[in-house]
């Protein structure tokens, strides 16, 4: 009685927040998406499962799944759900919920689970976004993929990673950025850059792009690194000389002035 009860309140509560035919994904959109997609199967010879659109008096009404899509109107009477399966999607910004019974979706709409999590979500894309650097440095990008790919090859999978075809640009871009990189309003801007400079290690061998489009990590970029290593503490010296040069410059400079002050006392 109670689960007949439960699934008639979900139905109700789902129904009312329905999905939309058409919308954007776009970062500036994405606080705007929440809806609830219910399906219900129904077993037997004649079985059929249907994506509820409205709960009422006289029955269940929805679209019967055709092997394809759900397209065909139906009706069906409330006295058929002790026969069904239930199955709720609950989508609230990028993040998707999966319920498999009505007590549970009941719960999360009671104490607002899902959106407290959404909350959480929006507060850490907000910080990523405050803090997020564009990786433009080559030398500081080339790190970060050399990084990458030790850790493919270290991995429990490295003998199978030697048979795979690299990375695409999207999941290179991933694992530089982090996934929260999508949730960001300019994210396009940083993926044309970032694939600016990925052509470039292309062009001077540190990248090797194959025929597919996908991306391996040269060994000669370790070369690379290291020789920018070595400019980089050269530069470093150099500056620091320079520092001591200014310096007992100062020193000379403040002596000079202190002997012309005594002879002249």
């Amino acid at each position: 009685m109670f689960e007949n009860w439960a699934l008639k309140q979900a139905i109700k509560s789902a129904v009312k927040k329905p999905p939309p035919e058409r919308y954007s994904l776009s970062a500036a959109n994405r606080k705007n998406i929440n809806y609830r997609t219910v399906t219900l199967k129904f077993e037997g010879k004649s079985g059929f499962e249907m994506m509820v659109r409205n709960i009422n008096y006289d029955g269940i009404c929805g679209l019967v799944w055709d092997g394809e899509r759900f397209e065909n109107p139906i009706c069906v009477s409330k006295s058929l759900l002790k026969h069904s399966s239930f199955q709720l999607w609950m989508v609230i910004g990028t993040n998707q919920y999966r319920f498999s019974s009505p007590q549970s979706y009941l719960i999360a709409e009671w104490f607002k689970t899902a959106l407290l999590r959404e909350l959480r979500d929006r507060i850490s894309q907000s910080r990523y976004n405050f803090r997020l650097k564009e990786r433009n440095d080559r030398s500081k990008l080339l790190q970060d993929l050399v990084a990458l790919e030790m850790d493919r090859r270290g991995s429990e999978e490295s003998f199978r990673y030697f048979d795979d075809e690299g990375l695409s640009h999207i999941d290179l871009f991933s694992k530089v950025y982090g996934n929260q990189i999508w949730g960001h309003a300019n994210y396009l801007s940083y993926l044309a850059k970032f694939c600016f400079v990925l052509d470039s290690f292309v062009e001077s061998g540190e990248v090797i792009k194959n025929a597919n489009g996908r991306y391996t990590i040269s060994p000669s970029s370790l070369r690379t690194l290291a020789k920018d290593a070595v400019d980089d503490q050269r530069h470093r010296d150099i500056q620091k000389q320079n520092q001591w040069i200014i310096l007992l410059t100062f020193l000379l400079a403040a002596s000079a002035i202190m002997d012309i002050v005594v002879k002249t006392q």
